[in-house]
């Protein structure tokens, strides 16, 4: 592509390559080192109130999440009737 909009889909793409090259080595440098430096072992730590409380709303969640996957997992049929009838509505709407 010629003229000046071939130019600026040059500068685009040099741009948007130079960008994902920059992304690429600080995601496999700078990144893993940062994490072995800050990243310390949990076992080591005393956590507060506030984490703790955290940790178990955190695991009460996770709780109700695996007890609802069960239920769809062991009832594949009336999922996919859900499924279909929502999308029905939504094409009705």
């Amino acid at each position: 592509m010629g003229g000046i909009v071939g130019r600026l889909f040059r500068e685009f793409a040099v741009t948007l390559s130079t960008a994902i090259v920059v992304s690429m080595l600080v995601s496999l440098t700078t990144t893993p080192m940062m994490c072995a430096y800050l990243l310390r072992n949990e076992r080591e730590q005393k956590h507060g109130r506030i984490y703790q409380a955290n940790e178990r709303a955190f695991d009460w969640i996770l709780g109700k999440y695996r007890r609802s996957l069960r239920w769809v997992l062991d009832h594949p049929r009336l999922t996919l009737t859900v499924l279909f009838l929502t999308i029905a509505l939504n094409v009705l709407l």
